[in-house]
C-alpha cells in the first residue's frame, strides 16, 4: 500500500475501465477534474492511498477533509470518494484494504470518522451493508437521498448573461454567508472556510453558479459540469449548494431561471439536483425539475465513543 502518485491520466483511465459496468450510466472523469479535486483545500495525497502491480494502478480511493457539525459537535471527517479497482483485480478485497486504510490513516491523524455515498443497488452499496466495522468503529447508514432531475433542451443560441441586474456569478463572499443561514436547519451540515468556498464557487473544474445580494435577502446555486460516459455523451450540470433561506418564492424563481440561462449557456443538457430537506425546493418543482429514481446512501464510520450515531433528515453536504 502506497499514496497514490499522482498520475492522473492513468487514474482516470483506470475509472473510466472499472466503471463503465456499473448499473447507472456513469460520468466521465477526466483528468483535469480529478487534478482540480486535490487541488482543493486540506486535499491530500496522503489520503490516497492506492495499490500498484507492475508498475500499473490496480486499486485507488481518496478521501477529501470536511469539517461538518453533527449531534451538536464539529467533526474532522473525511469523505471517501474515487474508490476504484481494475476489473481484473476485482474479487480480491482490494477496495476493503483501501477503505481500512482510509480509516487508519484517518484514525491517526487524530480525524472523528470517514463518511461516503454509495448507490442503492450497485455492488458498493451491498458491501456496505454487509460491512463490519473494525474494533473500536461503529458505522451506520444516516440517511437516503433522492434526486430531481430537468432535462435542458436543445438552445442553439442562448445569450450569456452573467451580469444581468443583481444577478452573477456565484461569490464566494455571498456563498459563505448563505451556508451559515443553512445550520440551523441541517441537523448533518458542512462548514466552510473562506478558502474552500473559493474552490467550491469558482477554481473547481467546470465550475458555474449564481448568487444575488439585495434588499430581499442573499442567495446563491452553485453546480459543476460533467460529461456522460455513454454514447451519446451529454453534459451534465450536477447542483450542490441551494442556498436562499432568507429569499422568498418570487426571488428563488428569478436566482433559477438565471441558474438555468447559465446552465444553457455551458451546453448542459441535463441538470441534477439531490433532495436535501435544508433548502426549501417549491422553486426547483415549478421550474419543472422532477423526482427520478436514482438514489444514494450515505454511511458515516466513527470512533468517537462520546458521539451517538442517528438518522439525519436534513444534510448539509456535497453529495457525491
Amino acid at each position: 500500500m502506497q499514496n497514490f502518485n499522482g498520475d492522473f491520466e492513468e487514474l482516470a483511465r483506470l475509472m473510466k475501465w472499472s466503471w463503465r459496468d456499473n448499473r447507472e450510466q456513469p460520468l466521465e472523469y477526466p483528468q483535469p477534474f480529478l487534478e482540480s479535486c486535490f487541488r482543493q483545500p486540506q486535499a491530500s495525497l496522503d489520503f490516497a492511498p492506492a495499490i500498484y502491480q507492475d508498475g500499473a494502478l490496480v486499486a485507488i480511493g481518496a478521501a477529501f477533509p470536511r469539517t461538518v457539525r453533527y449531534e451538536n459537535a464539529d467533526l474532522l471527517l473525511l469523505l471517501e470518494s474515487f474508490l476504484t479497482v481494475a476489473p481484473t483485480h476485482r474479487g480480491k478485497g482490494l477496495s476493503s484494504r483501501i477503505r481500512t486504510e482510509i480509516k487508519t490513516r484517518a484514525r491517526e491523524q487524530g480525524l472523528d470518522g470517514v463518511f461516503g455515498f454509495c448507490v442503492e443497488g450497485d455492488r458498493m452499496n451491498q458491501v456496505m451493508e454487509a460491512f463490519v466495522p473494525a474494533p473500536g468503529q461503529r458505522s451506520r447508514c444516516l440517511c437516503s437521498i433522492r434526486f430531481l432531475a430537468l432535462p435542458l433542451p436543445d438552445r442553439t443560441q442562448v445569450e450569456h448573461r452573467p451580469h444581468v441586474g443583481p444577478y452573477e456569478l456565484a461569490k464566494p463572499d455571498t456563498f459563505e454567508q448563505c451556508a451559515k443561514d443553512v445550520l440551523p436547519h441541517s441537523d448533518f451540515a458542512r462548514l466552510w472556510t473562506t478558502d474552500a468556498a473559493h474552490w467550491q464557487c469558482s477554481e473547481r473544474y467546470r465550475a458555474f453558479g449564481v448568487s444575488v445580494s439585495c434588499a430581499h435577502g442573499n442567495g446563491a446555486l452553485t453546480a459543476y459540469r460533467m460529461s456522460s460516459a455513454g454514447d451519446p455523451e451529454n453534459m451534465c450540470g450536477l447542483i450542490e449548494d441551494v442556498l436562499w433561506q432568507h429569499l422568498e418564492q418570487p426571488q428563488r424563481a428569478q436566482l433559477i431561471t438565471k441558474f438555468l440561462d447559465l446552465a444553457r449557456a455551458n451546453g448542459v443538457k441535463l441538470l441534477l439536483c439531490p433532495l436535501l430537506a435544508y433548502a426549501d425546493l417549491t422553486a426547483f418543482h415549478h421550474a419543472g425539475f422532477r423526482r427520478t429514481r436514482r438514489s444514494l446512501n450515505l454511511y458515516l464510520t466513527t470512533w468517537r465513543d462520546d458521539l451517538e450515531l442517528r438518522p439525519v433528515t436534513a444534510p448539509y453536504i456535497d453529495v457525491t
